[in-house]
C-alpha cells in the first residue's frame, strides 16, 4: 500500500464518516453546555475538501454550507442551526479557525 492509497483510505473510509458524525453531534448537542465543536467540524470539512481536491487533482470549489447540504443532506434549518452554533462558538474558540 503506497502513501496516496493510504491517504485515500483514511480520508474516504474514516474521516468522512467521523466528520459527518461530528456535524450531527453538534446539531443535536446542548446549546447551553455544548460538548461538540462546530468550529472543529467546519475546520475538518475545509481540510477534507482541500486534501480530497489534492488527491483527485482537481479544484472543486465546495465550501462548508454546500458540503453540508450536498454530502450530508442537511435541511436549511439544520444548516442554519449549525452556522449559528459555529458563529457563537468562534467568539471564544481557542485555536486556529480556517
Amino acid at each position: 500500500m503506497d502513501t496516496e492509497q493510504s491517504l485515500r483510505y483514511i480520508l474516504y473510509e474514516h474521516c468522512y464518516y467521523y466528520i459527518e458524525q461530528l456535524v450531527w453531534d453538534v446539531i443535536n448537542d446542548s446549546e447551553q453546555d455544548p460538548e461538540y465543536s462546530a468550529v472543529t467540524a467546519s475546520n475538518l470539512i475545509k481540510a477534507y475538501i482541500t486534501v480530497r481536491n489534492s488527491l483527485e487533482d482537481q479544484s472543486v470549489p465546495l465550501d462548508v454550507i454546500p458540503f453540508l447540504k450536498q454530502r450530508f443532506g442537511l435541511s436549511e434549518d439544520e444548516i442554519s442551526k449549525f452556522e449559528r452554533i459555529r458563529i457563537k462558538e468562534s467568539e471564544y474558540y481557542i485555536g486556529e479557525i480556517f
